[in-house]
């Protein structure tokens, strides 16, 4: 399937042209360049403009001759674990061994249309797939048959189940409602994780399957036909497919990714193979022609492990089952995408949550070494013997065996996201990390956020992003910005005269700079224009030093127009707040003791403890977190404002 490239160069490349017809031409490639830049999009095309649908007839081979893992039984399987960790797996499968395989009630559906409830259908989605996929686990381990029965129980009640996705995303079908409609096989997320799973235990299990009764195997490859392939092979009208050119986000590359896996694994007829496997890289090249070339991940870390890690699967598996010939590592873009997620590190498996995203993250050593490696990051691969090692992971001797690297960078600048941070030392997490951002607020998986940061101090979270809420139906719609972990004032950043920071592209931070040296960190911005035009503001330059060894200063200096409301500096923390006296207020925890010296006469500091009443945040951050409000008192247009952040003495 070639898709027509739509690009400024072929408009002038055509014959020469009247002077006046070439000023139509320069109009119209005026046009599309701000179409372009207007939807963020770059025509890179870096897979599938470099292999076509026949070179991949001839080079892709069949499963048995390129996929790593051994067919069930295999002593090979127990080895990736150590001895603790292969009871750990075995005994968590027991925990499932009498489940029940519970159905999904219409209602459990009608909930999320009624109420906006996505649990009731979801928990039973979860928990069938978690028994079963603990015990696949367990039985590879073990060897001994003892889940084989229990594995088939699971398999075939999830191929009896109506519909492979959740609730919330059923609207992808046409028909109304959260209902789904069996006549209709979409892939959502979901549908797409059951194929790449499904089709692992299909590839592993299916000689064992067979002996038992062949019926169970054919089951699975009927409902993977139904329901995964054909849709695929047959449809382009899937938004995340990209092939409108409209923004695409994660779920780009995390269905194609998992979808790939399936049809490499499981469709014997070549040319089909083929035909799947280019239409996943042109459609990968949608994502990746919408992807910052600095490789940021602007949806945060929990969503890079189903985002630009999902973009490394896709092309390690084209790379693995072409035997090399498909390559593309080189490429720059690839790899900032890997490089994204050191630099999002903080410590303790805490990494920067811009975005719907949790604090807490854990990553695999084998992807991102075996990214390091391809794209000759030794960076990466430093990072992944240093996870490998935290993890007790020992399914790769060569992981293990290569140098561990703690990814403490003084200094990081990702110029298009407009992101930056460092930390006062390279050689040790403790003393002051700060991160901050630019950027416009209309982000995927946005918060109103411009100008907030992240810090923290002997690794310890000082101040904070809440991160990810909890999805409902609601999460994406009119009301997302009315739950408060998305809005502005439960962010790092100003309330300017009582009016929040705004959602929309329009919004975004001007005059971005970031500056480096052994002794001082400096991030400045001016946020005003993420604010609409009744916050009467002309300018507001917040700048972060970090003094590095000595302290961290927030610094504001702005300008209203008039001031016809109040005006607070923000800031949410984790930390136990309270005002030592006048000039200082504390923010503590068991292990650190940081005193924020400010101007008594010009700022009021109140402190709000408040329930988070949200079940995902209290994931990263628990039941209480604090909100920390300077109201500025000067009523004067124009103030210049510090804060300085120093360990406690």
């Amino acid at each position: 399937m070639n898709l027509p490239k739509k690009s400024p160069k072929n408009i002038l490349a055509k014959n020469k042209l009247k002077i006046n017809q070439m000023r139509n031409v320069f109009a119209l490639v005026f046009c599309i360049f701000n179409l372009f830049f207007s939807i963020g999009q770059v025509q890179r095309n870096i897979i599938s403009s470099d292999y076509s649908e026949n070179i991949l007839k001839e080079t892709l081979l069949s499963p048995e001759k390129w996929y790593q893992e051994s067919l069930y039984p295999s002593e090979d399987y127990k080895k990736k674990y150590t001895v603790k960790q292969q009871t750990k797996i075995i005994q968590n499968a027991e925990k499932s061994f009498n489940y029940n395989w519970p159905a999904q009630t219409a209602s459990s559906y009608l909930a999320f249309e009624s109420i906006g409830n996505r649990d009731s259908m979801q928990k039973i989605d979860s928990e069938r797939r978690d028994a079963l996929y603990s015990m696949v686990e367990a039985e590879l381990v073990e060897g001994k048959g003892r889940f084989i029965y229990k594995i088939i129980d699971g398999v075939w009640s999830i191929c009896e189940e109506t519909f492979w996705g959740i609730s919330a995303h059923v609207d992808r079908q046409k028909q109304p409602g959260s209902l789904p409609d069996v006549t209709e096989p979409v892939i959502d997320l979901f549908v797409s994780e059951k194929a790449l799973k499904l089709s692992r235990i299909y590839y592993l299990f299916k000689p064992k399957f067979d002996s038992i009764n062949p019926m169970i195997a054919n089951r699975i490859r009927v409902e993977m036909n139904r329901r995964v392939f054909e849709p695929y092979y047959t449809r382009n009208d899937f938004k995340w497919f990209g092939f409108d050119d409209k923004f695409v986000n994660n779920w780009n590359p995390w269905i194609n990714s998992n979808v790939l896996s399936a049809v490499l694994l499981m469709e014997e007829d070549a040319d089909l193979r083929a035909k799947a496997a280019y239409k996943a890289m042109q459609s990968i090249d949608k994502y990746i022609n919408f992807v910052k070339a600095d490789g940021w991940c602007d949806e945060g870390p929990s969503y890079w492990g189903v985002a630009g890690a999902k973009v490394f699967a896709a092309l390690d598996l084209l790379y693995q089952s072409s035997d090399g010939k498909i390559n593309v590592f080189d490429n720059d873009i690839v790899k900032n995408l890997g490089k994204y997620i050191y630099n999002a590190y903080i410590g303790n498996d805490h990494y920067v949550t811009f975005a719907d995203s949790h604090v807490n993250n854990k990553f695999s050593p084998e992807l991102i070494f075996k990214w390091g490696e391809v794209s000759g990051d030794k960076k990466m691969m430093g990072f992944a013997s240093f996870l490998a090692k935290r993890y007790s992971y020992i399914g790769n001797k060569k992981i293990n065996d290569y140098p561990a690297w703690e990814p403490l960078q003084k200094s990081f600048w990702f110029p298009e996201n407009q992101i930056a941070g460092g930390r006062d030392s390279d050689k040790t997490s403790n003393g002051f990390y700060i991160v901050a951002k630019g950027g416009h607020n209309e982000e995927s998986h946005n918060h109103n956020d411009i100008g907030t940061c992240i810090i923290y101090y002997n690794n310890q979270p000082v101040l904070i992003d809440a991160g990810k809420l909890y999805y409902t139906k609601y999460s994406f719609g009119d009301k997302r910005y009315t739950y408060w972990p998305t809005r502005s004032n439960y962010h790092n950043v100003p309330t300017i005269n009582g009016v929040e920071q705004h959602v929309g592209k329009e919004y975004a931070a001007k005059n971005v700079k970031f500056y480096s040296n052994e002794k001082l960190l400096r991030f400045s911005l001016d946020i005003a224009k993420a604010y609409p035009a009744d916050a009467k503001v002309d300018f507001w330059n917040r700048t972060y030093n970090l003094n590095r060894g000595k302290s961290m200063v927030i610094q504001d200096k702005y300008k209203l127009s008039e001031v016809i409301g109040d005006n607070y500096l923000n800031f949410l923390t984790s930390c136990k707040a309270s005002v030592l006296k006048p000039g200082i207020v504390k923010l503590r925890t068991d292990s650190i003791s940081i005193d924020i010296s400010y101007d008594f006469k010009a700022l009021q500091p109140i402190i709000e403890e408040f329930d988070t009443n949200d079940k995902t945040v209290e994931v990263s951050w628990g039941k209480r977190l604090t909100r920390l409000r300077f109201r500025i008192i000067s009523e004067k247009p124009a103030n210049n404002i510090e804060l300085i952040f120093t360990e406690s003495q």
